[in-house]
């Protein structure tokens, strides 16, 4: 990808100035007022088009440099793009507005709570709107999400597409077969490391079969259970398979810290792991949150892309992906040695005293690498009072007197919840790898709702707005051609879907309408659920999801399947 000179956001509103307000009589929705079964209504009866967006500078997602154009909508598709009559239209005025296709995040877990409330038999009809409506994501410009990432998720595709079209999801969503979800399905709590040939080919046809329904490839967790005890041998064989459904090979790779294994840090072995299953089963590749957990150990950017680079000049389709944010997220137990761990905490025989001691000292030792003062506790449902605590303050809550901070880490890990903690991210290494070639933007969030009590990262409600905010305007890593690429049309390309992340004819009228002017994060860590601002208008499918920055309530997104 070739960076060319593009219009800064100064640059920009020096030309065009401040935005203008909709033209007289445009019709608007609120969200007390629209709904998922009132969809089409801004749909007006003849005419070349259903909707005119007219006056924006265009950004269509491609290398060509912005221009002011029209776009005409017709049903769900773009139809025309120029200088356009507006007929029996409906007229969105996009005077002193960018506008760029809709944002496609190829990295998130938004089908995680929905799978958790399933199982939960909690019924859909009381979930909150937002929820539903995915606003979270729409009110950064999201109209495409990929699920189904780090070998988590729906081990069964139809069952989440189906879920989807039953509640009419906000966001279209595209869907990866989870490789540890669906070895847990088939070996419970009895994991093998290495699979017999019997065992590898029930794998392989489940595989498979995700791939017919649809999914757009296989994701690995290699940090988490049960995939760390996958062998690479394992993991060649199932991208081969996936590879016969032209899908790709998405990783969450072994181990993304500095920490020293062999000599050298640990996360070039992992990385090497990755371009070895590529190559192996001649698959194309995608490396989840491309950063640098602690221990850091000097491990810098320009070594983690020599080994990208290097790779795509030996052939092979190697890209990743990372969020905007240098503290991460995951599940407390896994940076936990493999043996100790299970898909929520740790092993049974690791719960009794002799057990209990193992684990504390494997603990200990890595504390001695990453303090307890650096492990934040994001969620734990067995104590609310823990959230937002560093590990080093809980020997001084309630309770746990005479406790070390490992031993309260225990207590925790022995629970059956998936509970969560914030880690430091490298922020150079971050710095340095966003604005390259051949990476991706993506939020690693979920869908959530304001009503909702669990914490969340602020990733989830402004990761998009805040790549823009602070590393295209602020820190000016990258332009806005770069970032919008970096959002659209890459990532799109990269995992086969089809006919969006581009505003061009024919395509899907997945477009935003981004009031750079207003565009603003709000969400923090000790606030996340806060709406970033700058949406003005959003269409999903070729209907109006946000419009004068306001949701109208309408869902149009589609599950969508790889073929």
């Amino acid at each position: 990808m070739k960076r060319k000179k593009s219009l800064t956001r100064r640059d920009f509103l020096k030309d065009v100035g401040k935005a203008s307000v909709l033209a007289a009589g445009a019709t608007f929705f609120t969200l007390s007022g629209a709904s998922s079964g009132s969809a089409r209504a801004d749909r007006s009866a003849g005419g070349a088009f259903d909707i005119v967006i007219r006056g924006g500078i265009l950004y269509d997602g491609s290398e060509k440099a912005a221009v002011q154009r029209d776009v005409g909508v017709r049903g769900d598709s773009i139809v025309a793009i120029g200088k356009l009559p507006v007929d029996h239209a409906k007229v969105i005025d996009a005077t002193g507005c960018i506008v760029a296709p809709g944002f496609v995040d190829v990295h998130t877990h938004c089908d995680l709570p929905f799978k958790k409330m399933q199982e939960m038999n909690i019924p859909w009809n009381v979930l909150p709107a937002d929820y539903l409506g995915n606003f979270n994501y729409l009110f950064q410009g999201v109209t495409t999400v990929v699920a189904g990432n780090c070998g988590m998720g729906y081990g069964d595709l139809n069952l989440l597409s189906d879920a989807m079209d039953q509640i009419q999801f906000g966001s279209n969503l595209c869907c990866l077969a989870p490789h540890g979800e669906i070895r847990q399905g088939f070996f419970k709590d009895n994991q093998p490391k290495d699979l017999d040939s019997k065992q590898l080919a029930w794998m392989k046809n489940k595989v498979a079969e995700e791939m017919t329904k649809g999914a757009y490839g296989l994701s690995t967790g290699l940090e988490y259970a049960p995939g760390c005890l996958a062998r690479t041998s394992e993991l060649i064989e199932l991208a081969k398979v996936v590879k016969k459904y032209g899908g790709l090979y998405v990783t969450h790779i072994r181990d993304l810290t500095g920490r020293m294994e062999d000599g050298k840090p640990a996360i070039f072995e992992a990385l090497e792991e990755a371009i070895r299953i590529g190559k192996a089963a001649d698959i194309p590749v995608q490396i989840s949150h491309l950063q640098v957990n602690l221990p850091w150990r000097g491990v810098t950017a320009s070594q983690i892309l020599e080994r990208i680079y290097k790779a795509r000049k030996e052939g092979l389709d190697i890209t990743g992906d990372i969020h905007a944010y240098s503290v991460g997220l995951s599940i407390l137990n896994y940076r936990l040695p493999d043996k100790f761990k299970t898909q929520r905490g740790i092993r049974d025989e690791y719960k009794t005293p002799e057990g209990r001691k193992q684990v504390i000292e494997a603990v200990e030792k890595f504390f001695a690498s990453i303090g307890p003062d650096k492990i934040r506790i994001a969620s734990y449902k067995g104590n609310p009072a823990y959230e937002m605590k560093f590990l080093s303050e809980l020997p001084g809550l309630p309770g746990n007197e005479g406790k070390t901070p490992a031993q309260c880490y225990l207590d925790i890990v022995s629970g059956d919840s998936p509970d969560a903690y914030f880690y430091e991210i490298n922020p150079d290494v971050m710095r340095n790898i966003i604005p390259r070639d051949h990476v991706f933007m993506a939020s690693d969030g979920w869908t959530t709702s304001q009503a909702m009590p669990m914490n969340a990262h602020p990733r989830s409600y402004d990761n998009f707005t805040k790549a823009f905010c602070d590393y295209t305007f602020k820190e000016k890593l990258m332009d806005i051609q770069t970032a919008i690429r970096k959002m659209t049309s890459l990532p799109a390309e990269k995992f086969g879907i089809a006919k969006r992340g581009r505003i061009r004819k024919d395509y899907f009228a997945d477009i935003a309408v981004i009031d750079l002017n207003k565009l603003k994060s709000h969400a923090t860590f000790e606030k996340p659920r806060q709406y970033s601002d700058g949406i003005k208008h959003l269409l999903v499918n070729g209907v109006t999801a946000i419009e004068d920055g306001k949701a109208t309530g309408h869902r149009a997104g589609r599950a969508l399947r790889r073929g």
